[in-house]
């Protein structure tokens, strides 16, 4: 099977414009806001899920079949760089539950603006670092394993 990594770039694609809107209604003054805030992070959860789970299955699962010290240390870049994003993540939606953050907004928008910043570099070493590593190493071991033709 041939390994396709611009499915997984789509999806952190749109996993970024939604983080966009969510960073755009936790500063917006408009009280409409704070109804769009909420929707977006069920969006933002479905897709996360979605973009990790294709992560795992398409790049880093077959990473740790993969014998070489670059997959290994590759793997292990991702899982430590994932796990501290996941736990930005939640530490920031356990401390700011949609009712607290009316109460003090101002600490709110900072705290977004923060994790948003911390976030998009995450995504970005996804994009063009990790993604294409693995796709290269994958793509690396796949042609290596395929008979030859004498």
């Amino acid at each position: 099977m041939a390994m396709d990594h611009r499915a997984i770039l789509a999806l952190i694609e749109a996993y970024d414009r939604t983080t966009e809107v969510i960073s755009a209604a936790a500063i917006s003054a408009f009280p409409s806001a704070a109804n769009e805030l909420v929707v977006s992070r069920r969006d933002l959860a479905r897709q996360g899920l979605e973009m990790s789970r294709a992560i795992e299955e398409q790049l880093a699962g077959p990473l740790l079949r993969h014998p070489s010290h670059a997959a290994s240390e590759l793997r292990a870049a991702y899982a430590e760089r994932t796990n501290k994003a996941r736990v930005a993540i939640a530490t920031h939606q356990a401390k700011w539950p949609a009712i607290k953050m009316r109460d003090a907004i101002a600490d709110y928008r900072g705290d977004v603006k923060r994790l948003h910043l911390e976030q998009q570099g995450y995504r970005a070493w996804l994009k063009t670092q990790f993604v294409p590593q693995a796709a290269e190493l994958l793509s690396r071991a796949q042609a290596a394993s395929r008979p030859s033709r004498s």
